[in-house]
């Protein structure tokens, strides 16, 4: 169930993939349980606003705790959103790209806690509530397409801004 109205789980292939991913690194004996999903969000689902990054991170711990799972929250998160690794921790987090060409080793770490910056404050305001007429998905694949900043943005920028923080 999302925000009240029931969701096909096999619809899913993100949620799909999150809960194969949990049994595959639960213990035998749990594995065949059926999870029943309740989820409601304070924020507009896919108007931009991460509640897929918030709700698959939330799914993520859920799941993972339920189900007595090894794998990194993080990396379930990620399973579901992309940026959703992010919210795995509080206060700031690095998101760390991996090796790997499948994403399975994507995930994020702490970076600093949310007691870094006390005087920090985010205020967010929904100018509009509906649902955005491009996925993050399916927008960001278009960027990399056909945005002539991307490659360098992918290959110095980001590297370079991660290395300055890290140090």
């Amino acid at each position: 169930w999302l925000n009240g109205k029931e969701e096909e789980v096999a619809a899913s292939r993100r949620l799909t993939n999150v809960l194969e991913r949990v049994r595959a690194t639960c213990p035998p004996e749990l594995a065949a349980l059926k999870a029943f999903v309740v989820s409601n969000n304070n924020f507009p689902t896919a108007a931009g606003m991460a509640s897929s990054a918030s709700g698959y991170c939330a799914l993520s711990a859920a799941v993972s705790r339920a189900f007595q799972s090894t794998a990194d929250v993080s990396v379930l998160a990620r399973i579901g959103s992309g940026s959703a690794c992010r919210s795995a921790y509080g206060g700031f987090v690095k998101w760390l790209m991996g090796t790997k060409d499948d994403g399975s080793d994507c995930r994020a770490e702490q970076f600093v806690d949310e007691n870094y910056w006390p005087e920090m404050q985010v205020m967010c305001a929904v100018l509009k509530g509906a649902k955005k007429d491009i996925g993050s998905t399916e927008g960001m694949q278009q960027s990399l397409k056909t945005s002539p900043l991307m490659k360098e943005r992918i290959e110095k920028v980001v590297p370079e801004r991660m290395e300055a923080i890290s140090v």
